[in-house]
């Protein structure tokens, strides 16, 4: 721009002189709009930039400090957890981007014409805070461990009762089996009641093995091996 301000907007050939004033003036005010819109894009680009960091910073906090009380939800949270910690070092990064653009924002604001959407002293003190926000994120963070590994240890033990009560019931379906099932030829039972018996324990037994496919979900959390139920293989092959 500088290069058609310094122009003569006059200019002698032989015996006429051009007039270039009006071709001058438009240029350099087309010139002027377009770095105000660039200026203006880069404003608010720096400021959705600001606010996106600094909003993330709170969601991802008040998001794994949530406790849980299932195992989708321990999950999620723990997941969510180790996602935020490979990528801390690329939030860090971001800080410094967002504090460049801001300061030459400042520095070029005095010289060009904002029709709307300049930097207000919110803008600035949010800036300011940047750091402070950046270090209260980080011990949120910590505190949302604690509480996540809470979380695991209380859901960890009801786990633990759980699987201790499933042994329990599926002793009990194989005893209530080899007590009750129809197969010997000593049972005081008719067809009709014996096919009847033997569907109930076919749903007893189905029953037990989706809880089992079930259970998969937790042992996978807390990293337990998962037991070989033989009685219920054993009731299975009984019925076939």
């Amino acid at each position: 721009m500088n290069d058609i301000k310094n122009k003569q907007s006059q200019k002698a050939e032989l015996f006429i002189i051009l007039d270039c004033s009006k071709i001058k003036n438009t240029l350099l005010d087309l010139a002027n709009k377009l770095i105000q819109n660039q200026f203006e894009r880069l404003i608010k680009d720096a400021k959705h930039d600001l606010n996106s960091l600094l909003q993330e910073f709170v969601d991802t906090v008040e998001e794994l400090k949530t406790p849980s009380t299932d195992l989708a939800h321990l999950k999620k949270n723990k997941d969510k957890y180790a996602e935020v910690k490979s990528k801390i070092k690329k939030l860090e990064d971001r800080r410094d981007p967002i504090r460049k653009k801001f300061q030459y924002i400042i520095e070029q604001e005095q010289d060009i014409t904002i029709m709307s959407g300049g930097l207000t002293e919110e803008d600035k003190l949010r800036l300011a805070g940047m750091d402070d926000a950046w270090n209260k994120f980080n011990e949120g963070l910590s505190e949302a461990y604690g509480i996540i590994n809470k979380s695991y240890i209380s859901l960890k033990t009801e786990m633990d009762h759980t699987i201790e009560d499933f042994k329990k019931e599926v002793q009990e379906n194989k005893r209530n089996f080899q007590q009750q099932a129809p197969y010997a030829v000593d049972k005081n039972m008719d067809n009709s009641k014996a096919r009847e018996k033997l569907t109930e324990f076919k749903v007893a037994t189905k029953e037990l093995r989706d809880k089992e496919e079930d259970m998969k979900f937790g042992l996978d959390i807390f990293e337990i091996e998962p037991i070989v139920y033989h009685e219920l293989g054993l009731v299975e092959r009984e019925m076939s």
